[in-house]
């Protein structure tokens, strides 16, 4: 069955007009930059926390383009956490958290 809070597929089908070539593109795309996120937020120190914020900001957009809210979600509390200066362990969760979502998310692309 379809996980609409890991993708929703169908909104993302018809924002673009029902083209599914489009939206794997959108959806390879994506899946290539929210890795690239991912490792520039793993290799920053957790004291970066400004940095992490930008990338976090940057995942969420990526995830709101292609309907998917789960890591909308978890990249949100990540920015939110960065720019707040949350202690280190709070955002090396929120970090764990989007990795492991992020995870989901490939493999379930993976079988679109």
């Amino acid at each position: 069955g379809e996980d609409s809070s890991i993708l929703d597929y169908p909104t993302l089908l018809s924002r673009l007009e029902g083209d599914r070539d489009l939206a794997l593109v959108a959806l390879k795309e994506f899946c290539r930059s929210a890795a690239e996120s991912l490792d520039q937020i793993r290799h920053l120190q957790k004291e970066d926390l400004e940095q992490i914020g930008f990338y976090a900001h940057k995942l969420r957009g990526g995830a709101e383009n292609v309907n998917a809210p789960r890591i909308a979600l978890r990249a949100e509390r990540l920015e939110k956490a960065a720019s707040h200066e949350k202690d280190p362990e709070y955002v090396e969760r929120l970090v764990t958290s989007l990795e492991r979502e992020i995870g989901l998310f490939l493999d379930h692309v993976k079988h679109l």
